[in-house]
């Protein structure tokens, strides 16, 4: 929507325009030699060979990474995006640092992970830049396609996805996670919401959650505390006992998939010692007909009549 793909894909012909003699679309542009065009834009999937859309993205950036030299212009778009957020960020500043460093190749990186961008502002021969958007009091906006210096710190996504139709309690409730997450509310207790009100009760104050948030344990013994500390006995108590806040239900409900996670790596290890032993069984069956098969040559060889050679010379 603010034209940041448009303005990497734009550059990226620029390039090759300047490089076969042509016009460019500019009052005056200093480009110089480029050997090669590198791309990493859009996303797609390759099912068929089971490639996903983020194992497709990586190989392209490992083609780029290899192969761009210092006189490539390399266009790359919200490299990370199909995994975590932050492996995302890791994975994006890695390619970022590889392309500045080694291969100190012409660059147009695009991102969402606002961290990234700082994380670089150190580098002498790296800047920022950002589309602008100009909001009205009504809280209408729209995008100006005009690139400037900066970071776009605040996303217009609920925006877009209000001029996409979305429901306006979808919205709502986007807006309310939003305003949660960012520190700026309380956590949201939705009246009309049964399922959140199987787990979530307006009356019931949060068990002290401070001191389990601030520390370093692990999560198991976060959780052991925690018990202790609602004193869940059954099903039923445990509805009452979390109270409206979200980390207390998802760190109970890390512990059940903690244990999911443990009831597969069993079945997997179990599944993993059937096959050896299928293996060695194998294995053992060949050994046998083979040595069964050397005796039969054995007593073969015994069985055949013996031929005597006599060679005589004529003097």
């Amino acid at each position: 929507m603010g034209g940041k793909s448009t303005f990497l894909r734009q550059n990226a012909v620029i390039s090759i325009l300047a490089q076969v003699g042509s016009y460019v679309p500019a009052e005056h542009a200093e480009i110089g030699i480029i050997d090669q065009v590198f791309s990493r834009v859009g996303s797609a999937d390759n099912l068929y060979q089971s490639q996903s859309t983020f194992m497709l993205e990586m190989l392209e950036t490992a083609t780029i990474l290899r192969q761009a030299t210092h006189r490539s212009f390399v266009i790359m778009d919200e490299v990370g995006r199909g995994t975590t957020p932050l492996d995302g960020i890791a994975i994006a500043f890695a390619c970022l640092h590889h392309l500045y460093y080694k291969n100190k190749s012409r660059t147009l990186f695009a991102t969402h992970f606002h961290e990234v961008a700082h994380m670089i502002s150190a580098w002498p021969k790296a800047g920022n830049l950002c589309t602008d958007v100009s909001e009205g009091e009504d809280g209408t906006f729209h995008f100006l396609h005009v690139v400037k210096e900066g970071i776009n710190v605040k996303s217009q996504a609920l925006k877009v996805a209000n001029l996409a139709g979305l429901p306006p309690e979808t919205l709502r409730i986007a807006q309310q996670t939003l305003d949660y997450l960012e520190g700026n509310a309380q956590p949201m207790i939705h009246p009309g919401d049964e399922f959140l009100n199987s787990f979530v009760k307006e009356d019931t104050q949060p068990p002290v959650i401070d001191e389990f948030v601030e520390t370093h344990r692990s999560e198991e013994e976060k959780i052991e505390d925690l018990h202790e500390v609602i004193d869940i006995e059954d099903e039923d108590e445990e509805s009452e006992a979390l109270g409206p806040t979200p980390n207390l239900y998802l760190r109970v409900l890390s512990d059940t998939e903690m244990r999911k996670m443990d009831k597969v790596q069993a079945q997997q290890e179990k599944n993993a010692e059937r096959d050896r032993k299928k293996i060695e069984r194998e294995a053992l069956k060949a050994e046998k007909e083979r040595e069964k098969a050397e005796k039969k040559l054995k007593d073969m060889v015994a069985k055949m009549p013996s031929v005597e050679v006599s060679q005589s010379a004529e003097g």
